[in-house]
């Protein structure tokens, strides 16, 4: 979890047999990170969308977490959570298929390569 001068979103996915679904995730969320970072222009979009439709206190909170387009994203603020509902016996890492395992792998390397902090936890189905 973050810190209180982090920001934390999170997005979870429960996986039955379909596996691919977290390289489906994995790949969304690299685009989604590459837009924030790289282009000013969208988080300004962003920015009116939320002076739009929001009020105070939420609307500074918000407008808070996304900086405009001049100023720099500090990542160090930023921290990415892959969170995996699965219904397995299986301990350890033995739980994600081997692919599955090298992708979240190599997307926190490139997260943690751009200033990021990472996780992956797992949620048992009760």
């Amino acid at each position: 979890m973050g810190t209180e001068n982090s920001h934390v979103r999170a997005h979870g996915k429960r996986l039955s047999a379909n596996w691919s679904k977290i390289g489906i995730l994995v790949l969304a969320l690299q685009t989604a990170i590459g837009l924030f970072v790289a282009d000013g222009s969208f988080r300004d979009e962003i920015r009116s969308i939320i002076e739009k439709d929001t009020v105070d206190p939420q609307r500074s909170r918000w407008l808070d977490l996304i900086p405009s387009h001049g100023q720099p994203v500090d990542r160090s603020k930023y921290s990415v959570s892959h969170v995996v509902i699965a219904n397995s016996q299986r301990s350890g890492t033995d739980w994600l298929p081997f692919f599955s395992k090298l992708n979240l792998m190599q997307n926190g390397q490139q997260l943690l390569n751009l200033g990021f902090s990472v996780s992956v936890s797992r949620v048992d189905v009760a």
